[in-house]
């Protein structure tokens, strides 16, 4: 698969949790793997009220079938973790998407967001949004733990502050860090995050990968 540097930034704040990478060495393969898909909401995304408008998605979509055909299994290690999020609608086919991936299901993270009204959901607001973690293993591998830092948490829901659609909070990245060793890449990024690879069409990518 062919790799390649594109216009990236030669200056960057230090990170917070002191993950550093070489700017110059992309990695083949990653242990870790964070990726946001952009989930098809054809009839778009409800307005956040309770009489039935929609509006449309600011940015371009796929299909399930086509994020099950990203090759991520190619761009991750043996044994190494996908951090997939998600959304109730998609949340089965998710699980789909990791397996496609040759990977297996192992937790689920539930970012829990403050309720601030009837909106989007169906006889409940959703407050919620999903990240569920696969590791690249064999269905009968005993690998669960390995390329983890060993730090563990006492919880697997949490409350981040929300951003602006689809923005994913950055303390979920801090804990990633926090459990798993790099290098790291985020797919389908927003922007550049210190100590990461990043790989999408509103950054300048560290890799060329067609979908």
């Amino acid at each position: 698969m062919q790799q390649t540097l594109f216009g990236r930034q030669t200056e960057a704040e230090p990170p917070r949790s002191g993950v550093q990478v070489d700017p110059l060495v992309i990695p083949d393969k990653f242990p870790v793997i964070v990726i946001d898909p952009p989930w098809e909401y054809p009839e778009g995304w409800p307005a956040w009220n309770d009489n039935g408008e929609r509006r449309g998605l600011e940015y371009q979509t796929m299909t399930v079938d086509a994020i099950r055909a990203m090759p991520i299994y190619r761009l991750l290690k043996h044994e190494g973790y996908v951090f997939l999020w998600t959304t109730d609608r998609f949340l089965e086919d998710a699980f789909s998407v990791l397996r496609a991936w040759r990977c297996v299901p192992r937790q689920t993270v539930v970012w829990c967001k403050k309720p601030r009204g009837l909106g989007p959901g169906g006889m409940f607001a959703t407050t919620t949004e999903f990240v569920l973690i696969g590791q690249r293993i064999g269905p009968k591998s005993h690998a669960r733990g390995r390329r983890t830092t060993g730090k563990r948490f006492d919880s697997s829901w949490f409350e981040w502050q929300r951003g602006r659609h689809s923005e994913k909070p950055e303390e979920f990245q801090d804990i990633v860090e926090q459990v798993t060793d790099g290098p790291y890449l985020e797919m389908f990024a927003r922007r550049k995050r210190p100590g990461w690879f990043v790989w999408g069409n509103e950054v300048n990518s560290d890799l060329c990968l067609e979908v």
